[in-house]
Formats: structure tokens, C-alpha cells, sequence
């Protein structure tokens, strides 16, 4: 006979199992991003997309999860770390096509 909380941990693996493997932080970048990108108009989104793709594509980028390395003006004055920058290029990419299927 299985206990409930038996029954309830092989439930919760079997989940957590299909679930594809994203960082907490990962998702908190994207949220973060989502809630300023929603404000900028298209031209702004476009141009901080392009400032972006720059900096990723750069051969001593590094998507390091914390460290503040990279401060790109269009986005704003902070710097920011790379994957807080690979989230924000995700963002406005979503962004960027809901835009096109828009006009």
C-alpha cells in the first residue's frame, strides 16, 4: 500500500520530468525584460534588438548568469550580464514577430 505523499513524489517527478530544464533566473531575466519591452515602442525594440544580436555575436561574449559585463546605451545606462542579455534578445524577438503578424 502507498502513502499519499508516496503517491503525490512520484506524481511530482514523473512531471517535473517533462518539464524542459530552464533556470530560475533564466525565466526571471524574461520576465523582467517582458514588463519593460511591453512600454517601447516598435522603433525602440528594433533598434535595442539590433544593439543586442551586436553584442551576443561578439567572439568574448560569454552568457554568464550574474556577472554585469556588458552595458549596451540603447537598452540603458546599467550593465547588464549575458544571459540577462540572451533573454532580453528572446523577448524582443517574441516581440518582433507578433509585430509582424500585426502589420
Amino acid at each position: 500500500m502507498f502513502s499519499i505523499r508516496e503517491i503525490l513524489r512520484r506524481f511530482l517527478s514523473r512531471a517535473s520530468a517533462s518539464v524542459p530544464e530552464q533556470s530560475h533566473s533564466d525565466f526571471a531575466y524574461k520576465v523582467y525584460w517582458t514588463k519593460h519591452v511591453r512600454d517601447w515602442s516598435v522603433g525602440r525594440r528594433r533598434s535595442t534588438q539590433s544593439a543586442v544580436e551586436r553584442t551576443v555575436s561578439q567572439s568574448e561574449f560569454v552568457a554568464n548568469k550574474f556577472e554585469r559585463r556588458y552595458s549596451i546605451p540603447e537598452v540603458d545606462e546599467i550593465p547588464h550580464s549575458g544571459a540577462s542579455l540572451i533573454a532580453l534578445l528572446e523577448v524582443l524577438q517574441s516581440f518582433d514577430r507578433g509585430v509582424d503578424l500585426e502589420e
